[in-house]
């Protein structure tokens, strides 16, 4: 285990702590940490800071912590931001292996908080010290007994579970506090970010994967204000959810929210539609509600995953019936289509009718031994992949006695039973009973379709190998003299302040990469130009690079003509040479498509203080899109690269794209399919090798089953 991981080991279950900013006043945030450290019954040493006091709550105190002479796995500063670093700098003299900071006061009020907040982790770094916050409410860890947090004092000895909880929110703790208690689901630890100065959501992550089997979390739940690294991110998510489910609730689609969240934890938050795109290519599962994300924490902590889409609902009522039926829908699961033998099951056992497939409607009068009776014959079924219980409390209803009949039965059954208890206080008890048998129970139809259809996408994304990324360019590696000649095109442009090449030099950067480019030709004669037209039939386009300017002709006479415009006449013009001219051939009547690789930057916000290596971190690389020219059907194909040849085949097909260009012909749709992903392939390998691209842009058409690329366009970095 490495040094940093094995620092967090002893964050997550110190042995030791040390509190500063404690004194006799019990409103102080230290001695608030320390009453719930206290109260919580934590076992392992315990040393006050204080030079006020001699002894707070029957402990001694130290005045400073290089005072104390054992190691110390925690050291929790809770003085005011301006004493911080000099409790900081404190620790790196003593015997400390990690730091938790829940002094607030740093990036979030500004340039000057983000200066100090940087000089304090560079202080605790060069000291092998790790360090949660600043702003951080801190940690709650039942196996240890340890609530390190100025949040609500909870009772831990019957929390312990195997569900993590990570969040930039104080407040989102303190609500999943609440919610655990509620359900008594049993959690691992709650870690408070804060403003993730240094420990951050990755760093848990590879904790968390680094833990042997039975060790691991059953679900880890996170809240985030950006992401820390965004590279690092997918590279260590896509290991991560291989084993682990790992849930994200992350707010970044409006502009407000961005603008808050600066003010709230000095995160600066991705683009929202690449966080989508970062989330979907390591498997986690987004979530866009507080209430999402705990449901997920719990339905992950209790329920096997459905190895299907295939859902059977018994309920008492028709209206959630309604419900249900519309929300499957809705969330792309379907009802079972019950085998004959169960139909006529329960046919004799319940006097089923068979109205609709995968539904038991048991009437407002069911009592608990027709919930048992149905339940039983529905789990029998082969093809039910999950069982959805709808309960509305009549007069008659039996609610405990149901809940406990569904949970006595769930233990001879390995699939995934899910239940929808519609109502609040009615229905407690009944949630309360059916918790004990470790079964979701939510209050309303719609939470407990969500979460199967949330379950089912992480079954599927298990099913696919997200980090199996082929390169399938087919390309030899690149040869040195090509690598030359391409960065020295690029640089030259760089050096002239020219950040978009010419088509002339997009068009030699494509063919080293082995990309047709015939249609696109540089001439140095007029003899040239009207081969080029014989060859590839009018109209082309005859194109001044120098001046960026072009004009198509349709026939001999008017390349000619052109020529003499555009050349004879301007031959006085200093460097306007015959060779800065390039003829194009013209599609007309092609059904055109793009493919656009773009790099993601955050170079905007270098004002606030943050240098280019931090902005850096927080991009995902280049991101891609395929799209059709004035689709119809289609929709864009979107992903990150590098690409996975499985997934951007599954993503294409999903599109419509083939449709929207009028090739329907499945053996068709095969054979352009391949050509297709090699062509990109091949593309999205160029800005991977030379980072000095901003964007790529490449128009291109099918001619019989190959494709023609018929324009390019590339835009380099100027900041880099």
């Amino acid at each position: 285990m490495s040094t940093a991981v094995n620092n967090l080991s002893f964050l997550l279950t110190p042995k030791s702590i040390a509190i500063t900013g404690v004194s006799s006043n019990p409103e102080d945030l230290g001695s608030y940490i320390l009453r719930n450290i206290i109260m919580g019954g934590f076992e392992g040493k315990i040393y006050p800071i204080s030079q006020k006091t001699s002894q707070l709550f029957d402990f001694d105190t130290y005045p400073r912590i290089r005072d104390i002479r054992e190691e110390v796995d925690l050291v929790i500063i809770a003085n005011s931001s301006d004493i911080v670093i000099d409790d900081v700098y404190d620790s790196t003299r003593g015997k400390v292996k990690n730091i938790c900071i829940a002094s607030s006061g740093f990036a979030e009020t500004g340039i000057g908080g983000l200066i100090l907040q940087k000089k304090i982790v560079k202080m605790a770094s060069e000291a092998g010290i790790r360090v949660l916050g600043p702003n951080s409410l801190g940690i709650i860890s039942p196996s240890c007994k340890l609530n390190a947090t100025f949040g609500p004092a909870v009772e831990l000895d019957d929390n312990v579970g195997k569900c993590c909880f990570v969040s930039q929110s104080g407040a989102l703790i303190n609500a999943f506090l609440e919610y655990i208690d509620f359900y008594s689901l049993g959690v691992e630890n709650i870690v408070s970010l804060g403003n993730k100065a240094d420990i951050n959501e990755i760093d848990l992550m590879s904790y968390y994967s680094s833990l042997r089997d039975d060790g691991k979390p059953s679900v880890l739940g996170v809240y985030l204000e950006n992401i820390a690294n965004g590279k690092e991110f997918i590279e260590i998510g896509t290991k991560f959810t291989d084993k682990i489910p790992l849930i994200v609730l992350i707010p970044s689609e409006s502009p407000k929210t961005k603008e808050y969240i600066y003010t709230h934890s000095g995160s600066i938050i991705q683009r929202d539609a690449l966080i989508d795109l970062a989330l979907e290519k390591c498997g986690a599962i987004k979530v866009y509600t507080q209430q999402e994300l705990f449901d997920l924490c719990l339905a992950f902590s209790w329920q096997p995953l459905p190895r299907g889409n295939k859902v059977a609902v018994i309920s008492n009522a028709g209206g959630g019936l309604i419900l249900a039926i519309e929300q499957i829908y809705r969330k792309g699961l379907k009802l079972v289509n019950f085998s004959t033998e169960i139909k006529r099951m329960l046919v004799t056992e319940l006097d089923w009718k068979g109205k609709s497939a995968g539904i038991v409607d048991l009437g407002g009068q069911a009592l608990s031994i027709s919930y048992l009776k149905a339940l039983d014959i529905v789990l029998g079924d082969y093809d039910v992949n999950a069982v959805l219980i709808i309960l509305s409390p009549q007069i008659m209803t039996q609610i405990e006695e149901t809940a406990e009949t569904i949970g006595r039965l769930s233990r001879q059954h390995g699939k995934t039973i899910i239940a929808a208890f519609m109502g609040y206080k009615g229905v407690e008890k009944g949630i309360s009973a059916l918790s004990k048998y470790f079964i979701p129970t939510f209050n309303s139809v719609d939470r407990a379709v969500l979460v199967l259809s949330k379950m089912y996408k992480y079954f599927v994304n298990t099913q696919k190998d997200f980090s199996a990324v082929t390169k399938f360019s087919y390309l030899k590696p690149i040869e040195k003299e090509r690598s030359s000649e391409i960065l020295e095109t690029i640089e030259k442009a760089r050096i002239d302040k020219r950040y978009k090449l010419n088509i002339s030099e997009c068009s030699s950067i494509l063919q080293n990469y082995d990309v047709n480019m015939s249609n696109i030709q540089r001439v140095g004669s007029f003899a040239e130009v009207i081969d080029f037209g014989s060859e590839k039939k009018y109209p082309i386009e005859f194109f001044c690079l120098a001046e960026n300017k072009g004009v198509v002709v349709y026939r001999k006479d008017q390349a000619q003509a052109a020529f003499e415009n555009h050349f004879l006449r301007k031959k006085e013009n200093i460097g306007h040479r015959i060779d800065d001219h390039v003829v194009k051939k013209i599609y007309s009547g092609k059904k055109k498509f793009k493919i656009t690789i773009v790099k993601d930057t955050y170079y905007e916000h270098r004002e606030k203080g943050f240098s280019l290596r931090e902005l850096s971190n927080l991009s995902f690389g280049y991101y891609f899109e395929l799209s059709v020219n004035k689709p119809q059907e289609s929709k864009k194909v979107k992903m990150l690269l590098p690409l996975s040849r499985e997934i951007l085949d599954w993503e294409i097909q999903k599109s419509k794209f083939f449709w929207d260009l009028g090739i329907k012909s499945i053996d068709k749709i095969r054979n352009v399919n391949d050509e297709l992903v090699k062509v990109i392939g091949k593309i999205a390998q160029i800005p991977q090798d030379f980072q000095q691209i901003l964007s790529l842009e490449v128009e291109c058409i099918f001619e019989g089953e190959k494709v023609i690329v018929v324009d390019c366009r590339i835009e380099l970095d100027m900041v880099l």
